[in-house]
């Protein structure tokens, strides 16, 4: 009890110092950036105000995009499981990271795996069968990734004008069959990080992230959001670590807008893969403090772009009380600030249970080590998964009971998303829908038929 005392101490130590940072700077961001008020006219169909009437009105989803990696779609080993993870991500998560890292994508040259019943790779479900899933629960969709220097197909030659060739060939592919129903993509994963599979040599010229970008903008609708993605030199402070305007990541954002590329958001990932030996010697050098989290959104804010905290993994380690509990309150405090920032687009959990996450045999990474899913690997949940379901289904979730005045009128002030409104005046009844959303301010007329 007293090492958990003490890691919990330990690891929250920034918010619990800047509690009064919390009430005012990350509260009031969630009310100004996440919320609106509009003032509704309910008629009937000939234009008639419809006065002293009774209104329920409910939020049928969020405009904010609460993510997670969907890597285990049907990838289960048994039905039950199967079903269970599809429950358990459409309650929390409106927003999708589907796999399509080219190496598993293509395993064989000329023979994609696009098709719902192509054969199983494990974590890489085919992108057929994440669509139908997503498409039936009214879910956003992100690929995850066009380029990626560290799964680049086996058969991959080594000449760089056929490597070109061949990326050129698998883009276009990818945005004729997806373009026009997945709108945000990851176009080039993890630049900085130095590990690549050493036969894509294309990796190592000095304009390779620039032709990769210059290659999605050929070949993807203009609709489409590109995003670039990075895990190093993003949130962590100490030596090697730069930061701010001076961080590789910032520069590297600066000169591709500087030379006009297309890059519409910021990824940000968060994964904490700290070993529970070395986590309380890191203690305040992790970045769990609100006002190093604002720094950190504030910087790359300045471009002027929506960010998304794009891969998030906060470990437990086990499934003890105390550990679980910890995670818990990290997740939720650090979903707070994230959420109230207002550049702030999407905050994507990556792993959704423990026990089935990625393992290099290679390298030895081994994410299962840390247990930074939200559910257990039987699909039971963890604390986090209840606090995250607490947070995006109830505290921020708009239900109100309205009366229209004698003129029609009700106001509403509700998180931004869709809504549906059930009218009630005398005998008669009508149902509605409409949209919250940013900036549509003023008057909203809905017609009763």
């Amino acid at each position: 009890m007293q090492f958990m005392s003490e890691r919990r101490n330990a690891l929250l130590k920034g918010f619990d110092e800047n509690r009064d940072f919390m009430k005012t700077k990350v509260e009031r961001g969630i009310a100004q950036n996440r919320m609106g008020t509009v003032k509704l006219l309910f008629t009937d169909r000939e234009g008639k105000p419809l006065a002293n009437a009774d209104v329920s009105m409910e939020q049928k989803t969020h405009d904010f995009n609460f993510g997670c990696s969907i890597f285990l779609l049907d990838e289960l080993e048994d039905a039950e499981k199967n079903r269970l993870y599809r429950d358990k991500f459409r309650q929390v998560f409106n927003y999708a990271v589907a796999p399509f890292y080219w190496r598993d994508l293509e395993p064989e040259q000329g023979k994609p795996r696009y098709a719902k019943d192509s054969y199983k790779v494990y974590r890489r479900p085919a992108p057929d069968l994440v669509l139908e899933y997503c498409e039936k629960y009214e879910i956003r969709v992100k690929g995850h990734c066009l380029v990626y220097h560290s799964f680049m197909p086996i058969w991959m030659p080594e000449d760089i004008a056929a490597q070109k060739n061949l990326t050129q060939r698998h883009l276009k592919e990818v945005a004729d069959r997806y373009s026009g129903k997945i709108h945000d993509w990851d176009v080039e994963n993890e630049n900085l990080c130095a590990d690549h599979y050493p036969a894509f040599r294309l990796y190592e010229e000095p304009d390779y992230l620039e032709w990769c970008f210059t290659q999605a903008d050929r070949f993807f609708l203009s609709g489409n959001r590109l995003f670039i993605n990075e895990a190093a030199f993003v949130w962590k402070e100490g030596r090697g670590n730069f930061q701010g305007v001076r961080s590789p990541y910032y520069m590297q954002i600066e000169r591709l807008l500087k030379k006009g590329m297309r890059v519409n958001v910021i990824g940000l990932q968060f994964h904490q893969f700290v070993h529970r030996e070395d986590e309380l010697k890191a203690g305040v050098s992790l970045p769990f403090d609100p006002i190093k989290l604002y720094g950190v959104m504030d910087c790359y804010g300045r471009f002027g772009l929506p960010l998304q905290v794009s891969e998030i993994t906060i470990p437990s380690y086990t499934d003890a009380k105390g550990d679980e509990e910890v995670q818990a309150e990290l997740c939720e405090k650090l979903y707070r600030t994230w959420f109230s920032h207002p550049a702030m687009d999407a905050i994507v959990y990556w792993n959704l249970a423990d026990g089935y996450t990625y393992e290099n045999a290679l390298t030895g990474a081994n994410e299962n080590y840390f247990a930074g899913g939200l559910l257990h690997k039987d699909l039971s949940d963890k604390i986090a998964y209840q606090v995250l379901d607490r947070l995006i289904n109830r505290e921020w979730h708009t239900k109100a009971e309205l009366h229209t005045d004698e003129n029609g009128y009700a106001s509403l002030e509700g998180f931004y998303g869709n809504y549906e409104a059930n009218l009630t005046r005398g005998t008669g009844q009508g149902t509605l829908a409409f949209h919250l959303k940013k900036g549509n301010t003023g008057i909203l007329t809905l017609k009763c038929k």
